[in-house]
């Protein structure tokens, strides 16, 4: 969390690794290879429309709604 690489991510991003992910950092990371041919904005678009009950969201659900899985 102290990375070069964690600083220079957009604060979508970063909030939806500590609220979803927890801060688990290589499922985020395989996450992210899975999602990399989507529109690149759809972490941002996903996390303002849910960021008031982020930490209620599971990894899983999260795939179910940006349809991945």
């Amino acid at each position: 969390m102290n990375s070069e690489e964690y600083g220079a991510m957009p604060k979508a991003e970063k909030l939806l690794l500590e609220k979803v992910f927890k801060n688990d950092c290589h499922e985020f990371l395989a996450f992210i290879k899975i999602i990399k041919d989507r529109p690149r904005d759809i972490i941002r678009k996903f996390v303002y429309k849910y960021k008031d009950t982020l930490e209620g969201w599971t990894v899983n659900k999260l795939m179910e709604e940006i349809q991945v899985i």
